[in-house]
């Protein structure tokens, strides 16, 4: 799937949910441009930055983000770029581990 995936032009992911799932994660560490429908302000605070993904809630707008995609080369390899830096940055095992070891050294000292 991974295979796939890296040869793709675009992911979609869902649209019926604010929240995004593995199939995200995993197109955004390759730089595959995703379009889905998310909560960015729920995505700000959690991650600290809203992911790169080209939000869509409508038919309309999933087909706006392709065109603008396929029209602007320029703009999809920026989408692509911060695509990966975002999962280096916010959602990489270094930035886990940063987060989780303090969180586990609290629970086993007590």
């Amino acid at each position: 799937l991974r295979k796939l995936m890296a040869q793709s032009f675009v992911v979609l992911d869902q649209f019926n949910h604010s929240a995004f799932g593995t199939l995200t994660l995993e197109a955004l560490g390759l730089g595959v441009p995703v379009i889905t429908r998310i909560d960015e302000e729920s995505m700000k605070s959690f991650f600290g930055q809203s992911p790169p993904v080209l939000n869509a809630s409508t038919p309309e707008q999933i087909v706006n983000n392709i065109r603008e995609l396929k029209m602007n080369q320029e703009f999809k390899e920026e989408i692509s770029a911060s695509s990966m830096e975002w999962m280096r940055n916010h959602h990489s095992v270094e930035r886990f581990q940063e987060l989780q070891i303090p969180v586990l050294m609290k629970l086993l000292e007590g």
